[in-house]
């Protein structure tokens, strides 16, 4: 689960992504961060394709490279929400538990009622374990604007949450 990103590098990256088209998708991801050094979202993203093309060392290695730039992001920008978002699904994958419930949490004090936070938090917490928690962040996904239940039955993050008759139920209402 991530929020659709608006700019056109990464925007074509990601629909190569949904396409199934993973090489190109790496190769437009691995584009963007030669263009954007400094830029943490391309590494961030570029992990999922690289997951899905079974390149361990490579999502690592974007990990990595992904954390230290969202860190430095996050102390110029406290209130980005987005890079709070990304950085504590990273901080997750990294075994950094602690900063990463840390940046859930405020990511959704700044931002409780923006649908595509509510849904990459959904996602976090799921991951986390905390399937309460991530069903909450679903419903208030779906009451504050219109959530694909295509989306919500196929987000390989949300797979935790399958069997919980909260999640059922909000299936139904999509």
């Amino acid at each position: 689960g991530r929020m659709p990103l608006l700019d056109g590098t990464l925007s074509g990256a990601q629909a190569a992504e949904m396409q199934g088209k993973y090489e190109k998708s790496a190769q437009m991801f691995e584009g963007a961060c030669a263009v954007r050094p400094d830029d943490y979202q391309a590494p961030m993203l570029v992990t999922q394709v690289y997951t899905s093309l079974g390149r361990e060392a490579e999502v690592r290695a974007a990990f990595e490279r992904g954390v230290r730039l969202v860190k430095k992001h996050v102390k110029l920008n406290p209130d980005d929400v987005r890079a709070l978002v990304l950085g504590a699904n990273a901080f997750l994958q990294m075994g950094e538990t602690g900063l990463a419930r840390e940046w859930a949490e405020r990511a959704l004090e700044l931002s409780p009622d923006d649908r595509g936070v509510l849904y990459n938090l959904a996602c976090f917490y799921s991951i986390a374990g905390e399937n309460e928690t991530a069903i909450d962040c679903l419903e208030r996904a779906a009451a504050v604007g219109r959530v694909s239940r295509e989306w919500v039955e196929h987000d390989s993050d949300l797979d935790p949450l399958r069997e919980e008759p909260r999640y059922l139920a909000l299936l139904e209402k999509l």
